[in-house]
């Protein structure tokens, strides 16, 4: 039955849970009390998979020069929480009154052994079907089956609601997208055929692909283009001579048969690039008005990067968003973590995260939910928190990063009695 609970009024807003240690779901309790505390109804569940890469003898452009093309050798869980761990948490969640969105990560292991070599998920070319082991068998099909078991838990308050789930196939794996579509859409078939078989679940359960936020710009197509040519040329396999122009269409049928289509949504927000904003705009003490005015600059991004989203049809949910840096330039950086505990970090992070959901609130239409899925009125808004971006200090290691300020902010507007950005 339909799912009143959940704010019909504004898109929900969810903190996502990410692992990167088979040990990092092993107190639910402990992950799950601080959100039930804040008013959270979407728990966001990232368990990440690691990649095997081997380096290949080939570069490709990227950003400002040249890197090194690595080829995906497997998918392995080794580095995942076990399928018990997982379902244990998102049972610990529905039982807080809580939906689910399983969201899973792939991580290179370079990036995963925490030497300081990184190379991101997005630059991974690779047959999500594949097999042995594929994409699909390790990480997708394991997680629909947890869904399955799982979909009938009570959700003790609701005694009239059945939990929902969301299931992201691809999260930011924006070059094995653009290389093929056609793989990426055979996934979804046999995922939908897979929920057919459960007409109880079938209205409950939706599918959506992440895709980043300049995915949709000829220069990172063009990027993405350049890998994979690379990675074909080493291998002899694969997309021979990719390009945008060929492969974009096909991207775009996928996408349209999807649930929703979800954005990792980090766009600039000061300099150049974010219309010659000074960003030291964003590190004074955060007040009504310019909080509504990073909201307003957020929808000028999305105009600029993401518009045509809008009009294809699947429903829109923010997938991830946050800051990792004062500078707000470049919001995804990860780098020097602790210039986020000064009292100008704390404010940039407070302009971001509360602009984010007043702007998610200002364009609520954009986010209804447009599927069948009888629980949520309109798609949630899920922030990235590791590390820096953890505002709430929800893991003990990253406590300190915690901002009472947000804390206090979020319960109140997810109880609905904050009307203000």
């Amino acid at each position: 039955m339909a799912c009143p609970e959940l704010n019909p009024k504004q898109p929900p807003l969810s903190y996502g849970i990410a692992s990167f240690k088979p040990e990092d779901y092993n107190d639910p309790a402990a992950l799950i009390a601080p959100l039930a505390k804040a008013g959270f109804k979407v728990l966001t569940l990232v368990p990440t998979f690691e990649a095997e890469t081997q380096e290949l003898n080939v570069t490709y452009e990227l950003g400002h020069g040249r890197k090194r093309a690595r080829k995906v050798v497997k998918i392995t869980n080794k580095k995942t929480p076990s399928l018990d761990a997982i379902k244990a948490l998102a049972i610990a969640g529905i039982k807080a009154d809580m939906h689910v969105r399983f969201e899973p990560h792939i991580d290179p292991d370079v990036t995963l052994q925490g030497h300081g070599e990184t190379y991101w998920r997005a630059q991974l070319v690779f047959e999500p079907d594949v097999v042995p082991p594929s994409y699909y068998n390790v990480v997708l099909d394991p997680l629909f089956e947890i869904i399955a078991e799982i979909r009938d838990t009570p959700i003790p308050n609701l005694p009239n609601c059945k939990p929902c789930f969301s299931l992201t196939l691809g999260s930011e794996l924006d070059a094995a997208l653009l290389a093929f579509p056609g793989k990426w859409l055979d996934i979804l078939n046999r995922l939908k055929q897979k929920r057919a078989k459960y007409t109880d679940l079938e209205p409950r359960l939706i599918f959506g692909h992440k895709i980043n936020w300049d995915f949709l710009t000829v220069k990172r197509q063009n990027e993405w283009c350049s890998l994979a040519n690379a990675v074909d040329k080493e291998l002899g396999s694969g997309p021979t001579n990719l390009d945008p122009n060929r492969n974009m269409p096909n991207v775009m049928a996928y996408l349209a048969k999807l649930d929703y289509i979800g954005v990792s949504f980090y766009p600039p927000l000061a300099g150049p690039n974010a219309g010659g904003i000074d960003p030291n705009k964003w590190k004074q003490k955060p007040t009504d008005a310019s909080i509504g005015e990073m909201a307003d600059l957020l929808e000028k991004q999305w105009q600029q990067f993401l518009g045509q989203i809008d009009n294809w049809g699947p429903s829109v949910e923010i997938g991830e968003a946050g800051i990792g840096t004062p500078d707000a330039a470049d919001p995804w950086t990860v780098t020097n973590p602790a210039r986020m505990k000064t009292p100008e970090g704390r404010n940039v992070a407070e302009h971001v995260v509360r602009g984010i959901a007043l702007w998610a609130k200002r364009q609520a239409d954009r986010f209804k939910n447009k599927s069948q899925s009888p629980c949520m009125a309109f798609m949630p808004i899920t922030y990235w928190t590791v590390q820096q971006f953890d505002w709430l200090g929800l893991r003990p290691e990253w406590r300190e990063y915690g901002i009472e300020a947000l804390i206090e902010w979020v319960k109140r507007w997810n109880s609905g009695t904050f009307s203000a950005g």
